[in-house]
């Protein structure tokens, strides 16, 4: 059991780097590690390898897999995240991934989509270029302009509750 309360607090908090991290992970963590004699360290990378893995998921799996719609500004957006230690796994697949999007939004009848690959290592998120609509929204809230790629990194996001949804609705209210 407190090898899976250990993993349960890893993965949420990104091994301690999430912004959502209180000290009260790290405290029990630590004890957890020493109840089940695992450490800490060894174990994450172990889960962000397997995490990392999405080989075998399809186009849509990938972009389902952790995924919630809001409303932001009165529209109805679908904002995915794949969290991983090695990136260009998600990204090789990117138009793939556009068409899987597009058919989500026509069936769920969404306003628009974002999906973002963090990168836990590098603590960055990669934003794939959807819509213009949804590089406006983005531009806005992190004051930078979209990549002609359609991939544009987002320097220290990790976390969609506490640093994408904000920063969104935060921009959707700005004029």
């Amino acid at each position: 059991m407190a090898g899976l309360m250990l993993s349960c607090i890893l993965s949420d908090s990104l091994e301690f780097r999430s912004p959502t991290t209180t000290e009260i992970d790290k405290v029990y963590a630590k004890e957890l590690s020493k109840l089940c004699g695992v450490k800490i360290k060894p174990h994450a990378e172990a889960m962000f390898a397997a995490k990392a893995d999405i080989g075998h998921l399809s186009p849509k799996e990938v972009v389902m897999m952790d995924s919630k719609t809001f409303n932001i500004g009165g529209r109805k957006i679908r904002v995915s995240v794949v969290e991983t230690t090695n990136p260009s796994t998600a990204l090789r697949q990117k138009e793939a991934l556009l068409d899987a999007m597009t058919l989500i939004q026509q069936m769920e009848t969404l306003d628009d989509m974002l999906f973002f690959v963090v990168n836990i290592l590098e603590n960055e998120a990669v934003y794939v270029s959807f819509s213009s609509t949804a590089d406006a929204l983005i531009a806005k809230a992190w004051n930078l302009e979209i990549s002609s790629d359609g991939m544009t990194v987002i320097p220290g996001v990790v976390s969609r509750k506490a640093q994408i949804i904000p920063s969104l609705e935060l921009a959707a209210r700005k004029k």
